[in-house]
């Protein structure tokens, strides 16, 4: 899931020109063949020169800010989910916690 979500960040054009980022160049024609989904209508990750005003998360990696906007409900939720998916994978089996669990009721 990962390295799915690797291909849906929107990189710099000079970044792809000069192979700092991931060739996007198969996932697309796949894409265009119909043989996968098109994940990016799903999943909008941006970069920015500066840091964004308005982000849900941003990230600022060599230079540039890396941020999903705030306004973007779709991917919000998308990502949320990976984050929830990523939490369940490293957390430590119930049986070694040693903090206690708080439960919280939702209606």
């Amino acid at each position: 899931m990962i390295t799915l979500y690797s291909y849906l960040v929107d990189v710099p054009p000079a970044d792809e020109d000069k192979g700092s980022a991931t060739d996007l160049t198969a996932f697309r024609e796949s894409v265009t063949r119909g043989e996968i989904p098109d994940f990016p209508r799903f999943i909008n990750i941006k970069w920015s020169e500066r840091r964004p005003a308005s982000a849900f998360l941003s990230v600022q990696y060599r230079g540039l800010w890396f941020y999903i906007d705030d306004g973007d409900q779709k991917t919000k939720m998308v990502f949320s989910s990976l984050y929830d998916l990523w939490q369940l994978s490293v957390k430590e089996p119930a049986a070694q916690q040693t903090t206690p669990v708080t439960t919280i009721q939702v209606n």
